[in-house]
């Protein structure tokens, strides 16, 4: 789905374990006549070989120019054959002038046989669910070594009350001030909730990221 539309031509490569697909346009969308226009979910059928059954990561890139990029939420991808889901989060620019400039990113994350539109749904109505609302903002030491802009790391915060009862681990997306966040020198800002009713103290937090390998984040406060 495109939050802001363009006229460049996308492509898209699969890749499963060693195998990689030949680039392919999408172009043509069942749903659009016009493909890649702001707030349109468009749908492609694409033929893929056979040894891509089951995409493990997907490249995402564009032919456009400086403000003739793209904002997308996310990719979902569908094997026509075995019918399993892959929802790929995107939630970026792809634009030489937004961002971090880049056109062409590498995506690892999904969760499988999940609807992305219901999932979006869901994001956005979840504060009715929600007992108890936080406010967050961090900001990101000046001293943070740059993260290669492909290492990604969900980050999570969980709030105790001077009673010691806690939140569910909560994660920190969308942010208010930055397309991508938690980079060096910036302050991001999060509307996020707990299903837990919790009071007005908090005695403390613990705060961590699911990536062990190669992501580091200096958090000043």
């Amino acid at each position: 789905m495109a939050l802001s539309g363009t006229d460049a031509k996308v492509y898209i490569r699969m890749h499963e374990g060693e195998n990689i697909t030949d680039d392919i346009l999408l172009n043509n969308s069942l749903t659009h006549n016009n493909d890649f226009e702001s707030g349109h979910i468009d749908v492609f059928e694409i033929d893929v070989p056979q040894y891509i059954n089951s995409p493990d990561r997907i490249e995402i890139f564009h032919s456009g120019e400086k403000h003739d990029g793209l904002y997308l939420t996310w990719i979902e991808i569908m094997n026509m054959k075995t019918l399993e889901r892959k929802c790929f989060p995107v939630n970026r620019w792809l634009d030489l002038n937004e961002g971090d400039n880049r056109t062409h990113i590498m995506l690892e994350k999904f969760t499988v046989n999940e609807s992305c539109e219901e999932n979006e749904y869901y994001e956005h109505n979840s504060h009715d669910q929600y007992k108890t609302e936080y406010t967050i903002r961090t900001k990101t030491s000046m001293k943070q070594a740059m993260n290669n802009s492909d290492v990604y790391a969900n980050i999570y915060l969980k709030i105790y009350n001077d009673k010691n009862k806690h939140t569910e681990d909560m994660l920190l997306n969308n942010t208010k001030h930055q397309t991508t966040p938690f980079r060096t020198g910036k302050i991001d800002k999060f509307e996020i909730g707990s299903i837990r009713l919790m009071d007005d103290t908090i005695d403390k937090i613990e705060l961590w990221h699911d990536n062990t390998s190669n992501f580091d984040w200096l958090c000043e406060w």
